[in-house]
């Protein structure tokens, strides 16, 4: 039996991360902090039971030793009780 691969809609691979990879995400005039559970150059899955609208605008903050890495991202996709997705727009 032949099993077809459907062709991916995302531009980038995603990455697993390790659970001692973090984040601090700012959205709605809150502060909080999450483990990243996957990473693209496009994009960033949280791990957190505090949902968010989609199409919402976040400020994230990725706790790493070489430096300060921020980004502005917009969320795109719940898990419910698992976290939500959000596309990367750039850097500053």
């Amino acid at each position: 039996m032949l099993h077809r691969t459907l062709p991916s809609r995302r531009l980038h691979p995603r990455i697993s991360m390790r659970e001692d990879v973090w984040i601090c995400w700012n959205c709605m005039g809150r502060d909080d902090i999450s483990p990243v559970r996957d990473l693209s150059l496009g994009g960033v899955f949280l791990e957190t039971r505090k949902t968010r609208p989609l199409g919402t605008a976040v400020k994230l903050d990725f706790l790493v030793q070489e430096g300060q890495i921020r980004t502005d991202a917009v969320v795109t996709y719940r898990v419910p009780e698992r976290g939500w997705g959000a596309q990367i727009h750039g850097h500053y």
